[in-house]
């Protein structure tokens, strides 16, 4: 539920010249939040990251992963 409710958001934060600006800052600090709440649940994932094999399927779901979590804050 997390992740589509956070899709849903980025998907509004996108659509930034057809809203308010307050709506805007409301699905920004919301999104902020569930980002929040998704790392807490996947804690698990980033304690293992540097643990184990990597094969080639591990470094392109960490360089993507890595690729989102910087995107986020530009």
């Amino acid at each position: 539920i997390v992740d589509i409710l956070m899709f849903i958001l980025i998907l509004l934060e996108f659509s930034r010249g057809y809203l308010e600006p307050i709506f805007h800052e409301i699905f920004g600090i919301g999104l902020l939040i569930l980002l929040i709440i998704h790392l807490i649940l996947n804690k698990n994932y980033i304690k293992n990251i540097l643990k184990g094999k990597y094969n080639t399927k591990r470094y392109i779901m960490l360089i993507i992963n890595l690729s989102f979590f910087i995107t986020f804050f530009l």
